[in-house]
């Protein structure tokens, strides 16, 4: 269980990085996160973004064995890290 964790905590970097750098000044150059943050503020943002990533997770965890499954989680991970890292340069 420790892998699905590490890949929403990646994930919940990327959001509070986001926040931060929103905060800061920077603008969202996603077009789809730029929707759900004018519509919803950035605590929707961030909402949605978990639910879907624990859900995502959650799915291949049950559906997936073994290497296959391990590997993909470790995708959605490295994702949500990138992106957090990323988001730091802008801070």
């Amino acid at each position: 269980m420790v892998l699905p964790a590490s890949a929403v905590l990646a994930h919940l970097l990327d959001v509070l990085t986001t926040a931060a750098a929103l905060r800061s000044g920077a603008s969202e150059s996603g077009l789809i996160a730029s929707a759900i943050i004018d519509r919803l503020g950035v605590a929707g943002f961030g909402m949605t973004k978990l639910a879907l990533v624990s859900g995502a997770v959650l799915a291949l965890y049950r559906r997936e064995d073994g290497n296959e499954r391990d590997y993909l989680i470790f995708v959605v991970a490295i994702l949500g890290l990138v992106a957090g890292v990323r988001n730091v340069w802008f801070l």
